[in-house]
């Protein structure tokens, strides 16, 4: 047999033992018979020792070691065998930046961009990828413009750039600037309208579809779910041709997320095998309604339990108040996300049992491996004005901004507004009134009247007229109740 129909047959084995038989038999081989044997242990823990037999590489010995680490996930084994390539061509090149962006390794991605020779419509692809998950949509989008030749991966690549980046508007031009719509083009749109809460776009949208997938219904479903249309989900589901894990999980997610315990009791049984995802989505809508049997039960027969899941179990416990529960399980949580310490916080603020220096105390050490984000302070400043402690608050107020560059919202203003009005410092409340950064509404108002009628008897008249002018109507009431009432004077009389 010639070397050439060896190479063929042994090409065509699937099977690694008949492989290797068949390769020991060849009376001679060449470097694509030593390449055709490398790709069949390319699936093996064998391939490194055979490539290391091998009397020479070329470029395609190279790339095949290199997709076999980074099909494998050994992304630092495939760099380092990267580094040792004597010549690299375009496509090593774009084995790594493809790993980088598969895997999300945003920086190396990007370095990968920066010391490429040259690119092609992968790499461009692959790097308008790497720009958009890094935030760099103008890079992005130069990288898309100077790219001579675009297929439909690299047009679905920078329309995903957009949405990515919240740029809808941007994303609908791109997408009625595309040659032809595909079913991925789409499908990116359909899920922008959806996430976006234009349920009635991507609705126009999918109908206008040739041909749907299992993805395609579903980004409908967690559209429909989101703003709360369950008779659209639901009929929309029926019409599904065939029910996957996929698309009930959806659905179950649309009917757990808007409080329908019972349908989703219904669809959760039906589901062929419970995933971490369709048992989330249960935990969550049992957690809704306050089962907390429920809870914990499915909790504790689940198999496989994620992050999403302890933190689940976290708040529902943080809702109902169990202070000492919550405080167990965020103890034998093995890692702890964001989500995961805004719970305790959460949970501690409420209680107002708790002295505040045990959520300041939890903020602390938070600080100590996460940022905190907003919601962690509107807990933090929510068990200062429990504990009336107004200089704590202050403390934590300027903190947000001025130790981690978060900006406060209304909320946090009126948290401290309300410590102000209940611990009677009034001319304190009015001066950060003053001083916020917008135009204070009914809502500004309403936390500091609520908490401080005994004390507006202390203004004079002519704030409570400056106060009536600038509050709206329901909060009159509000207002003449906080007002003390007097005997009429002489002065007043007819």
């Amino acid at each position: 047999m010639a070397l050439r129909n060896f190479n063929v047959a042994l090409a065509q084995v699937k099977d690694l033992a008949q492989a290797e038989l068949l390769f020991a038999q060849m009376p001679c081989r060449d470097l694509i018979s030593w390449n055709t044997m490398l790709n069949c242990y390319s699936r093996s823990n064998q391939a490194r020792s055979f490539f290391d037999t091998m009397p020479e590489h070329d470029a395609i010995s190279w790339a095949v070691m290199l997709s076999a680490y980074t099909r494998d996930g050994h992304i630092s084994i495939a760099q380092s065998l990267f580094e040792e390539i004597p010549e690299r061509n375009l496509a090593a090149w774009n084995v790594m930046l493809v790993a980088y962006t598969h895997h999300s390794l945003r920086e190396e991605a990007l370095q990968i961009c920066e010391r490429i020779p040259e690119q092609n419509v992968v790499s461009s692809t692959a790097t308008i990828v790497a720009f958009a998950r890094t935030g760099h949509l103008e890079n992005a989008v130069d990288v898309f413009m100077v790219m001579e030749e675009r297929d439909t991966v690299s047009w679905v690549a920078m329309l995903w750039a957009y949405v990515n980046c919240g740029r809808i508007f941007e994303a609908e031009f791109c997408f009625l600037e595309m040659p032809v719509w595909g079913i991925e083009a789409s499908n990116v749109m359909i899920q922008a309208y959806a996430e976006s809460r234009e349920v009635g776009k991507a609705r126009v949208l999918f109908d206008q579809m040739a041909r749907w997938d299992a993805i395609t219904f579903t980004v409908m479903l967690v559209g429909y779910g989101k703003c709360g249309k369950i008779e659209d989900a639901t009929c929309l589901f029926e019409k599904i041709p065939e029910h996957d894990v996929v698309s009930m999980t959806s659905m179950l997610f649309a009917y757990a997320q808007n409080g329908h315990l019972r349908e989703s009791k219904n669809i959760f049984v039906k589901i062929p095998f419970w995933s971490v995802v369709s048992c989330n989505a249960m935990l969550a809508s049992f957690s809704y309604h306050a089962c907390m049997n429920e809870v914990q039960l499915l909790f504790d027969k689940m198999d496989i339990k994620d992050q999403v899941s302890w933190n689940t179990l976290l708040a529902a416990y943080a809702k109902e108040g169990q202070i000492a529960k919550c405080g167990k399980i965020f103890e034998a949580m093995d890692e702890k996300d964001i989500v995961s310490w805004s719970s305790i916080l959460a949970a501690y603020a409420q209680s107002r049992c708790l002295l505040h220096g045990e959520t300041l105390r939890v903020l602390n050490t938070m600080n100590l491996t996460h940022s905190p984000d907003e919601s962690c302070f509107v807990s933090v400043l929510l068990a200062c004005s429990h504990a009336g402690k107004l200089e704590a608050a202050r403390r934590s107020f300027v903190s947000m901004r001025m130790d981690f560059g978060l900006n406060p919202t209304k909320q946090h203003y009126c948290c401290v507004l309300d410590l102000c009005g209940r611990l009677g410092r009034l001319d304190e409340a009015w001066e950060l009134i003053a001083a916020m950064p917008f135009v204070p509404d009914a809502l500004d108002w309403k936390c500091l009247l609520a908490s401080s009628y005994r004390s507006l008897e202390h203004r004079s008249e002519r704030d409570h007229a400056k106060l009536l002018v600038e509050t709206s109507s329901p909060f009159f009431v509000l207002l003449a109740n906080a007002c003390p009432a007097r005997s009429p004077t002489k002065s007043s009389r007819p």
